[in-house]
């Protein structure tokens, strides 16, 4: 049996942010300014991808705490 470091509200929570801030990553890379021909803009979007998959791989390895009913 293992034990998780968290309770089930930490975890619950820590779920529920992780997801809203995915939520805030979609929304920045359907964003018009990423469009634009800046190269600062260029750097940006694909950054925004690699950390939402980071993200979510946080969120389903949170998912997968013991005790996590979500």
């Amino acid at each position: 049996m293992s034990v998780s470091p968290l309770n089930d509200d930490q975890q619950r929570r820590l779920s529920t942010h992780l997801r809203l801030l995915i939520s805030d990553l979609d929304t920045l890379a359907d964003s018009p300014e990423l469009g634009r021909e800046a190269p600062e803009f260029a750097r940006l979007d694909p950054g925004v991808e690699t950390l939402r998959r980071r993200l979510e791989a946080l969120a389903d390895a949170a998912a997968l705490l013991p005790g996590d009913e979500s």
